[in-house]
């Protein structure tokens, strides 16, 4: 948990910013808009990050990035990811905090409009069958 809590909040952009669309589209926009959401926000998140790799790739790596306690395991992470500093490493962990946010939405997303439409298919059957007994 001190890994998350620790990021500045240069980190939090991509996920914000996708927070916040997914409301909007929920709130004002359509159906087919919010399963397109669903479908393209992992994949966009993955791309993110992607891109992010070869960002940092390019910015080239220090020779000795692993040094004294920073090599001691997974409980130091947050310092390995602390000496990678740089516009790459940022897009990289914006884009991996944004898929995080991202396939949980989608989740939500799909779930609420596989039910919605069950719903609407079930009013629609219930309304044609009344109008064929009247």
């Amino acid at each position: 948990m001190d890994l998350i809590s620790d990021l500045d909040w240069e980190c939090w952009v991509l996920s914000v910013l996708l927070v916040v669309a997914w409301a909007v589209g929920w709130w004002r926009g359509r159906r087919r808009l919010r399963l397109w959401f669903a479908v393209l926000s992992p994949l966009a998140a993955v791309v993110f990050v992607f891109f992010g790799l070869i960002v940092l790739q390019s910015e080239g790596t220090p020779g000795e990035s692993c040094s004294g306690y920073h090599c001691t395991g997974p409980a130091d992470l947050s310092a390995r990811i602390g000496d990678l500093d740089g516009f790459g490493m940022l897009i990289v962990v914006n884009g991996l905090l944004a898929f995080s946010a991202a396939v949980p939405l989608a989740v939500i997303t799909v779930a609420v409009e596989t039910t919605l439409a069950i719903r609407r298919r079930g009013r629609a059957k219930t309304e044609a069958e009344d109008y064929r007994s009247n």
